[in-house]
């Protein structure tokens, strides 16, 4: 198991996963939330490696990766949105929106 480069940030309206997974088919990907966890997870095929191969450098990792990202926030479950362009999985993630609740008094 491998952990491909990821990038987490925060826009005001949304937190944002990058991760970086050239090679993969979006057929191999899986994404999940689990509380408040992100989990990826998926296969690298090595498109040349065969029995008689013989490495002389390997740098770039292949089978399978787990990502889980923990988001220390609130955040609309229902809303995630999920895209894949160029080697780069991306996931917006929705803040809550806090909203104020005004309570009547009874007498």
């Amino acid at each position: 198991i491998f952990s491909p480069p990821t990038n987490v940030y925060e826009t005001p309206d949304s937190f944002v996963i990058l991760i970086e997974i050239p090679g993969v088919s979006k057929s191999e990907l899986k994404v999940e939330v689990h509380g408040n966890s992100i989990v990826v997870r998926g296969t690298r095929k090595d498109p040349v490696c065969s029995g008689d191969t013989v490495f002389h450098n390997l740098e770039i990792h292949f089978g399978k990766f787990e990502k889980i990202i923990h988001i220390n926030a609130g955040f609309d479950r229902e809303n995630i949105k999920v895209t894949y362009h160029q080697g780069f999985l991306r996931i917006d993630i929705p803040k809550k929106v806090k909203r104020i609740v005004e309570i009547d008094i009874g007498e």
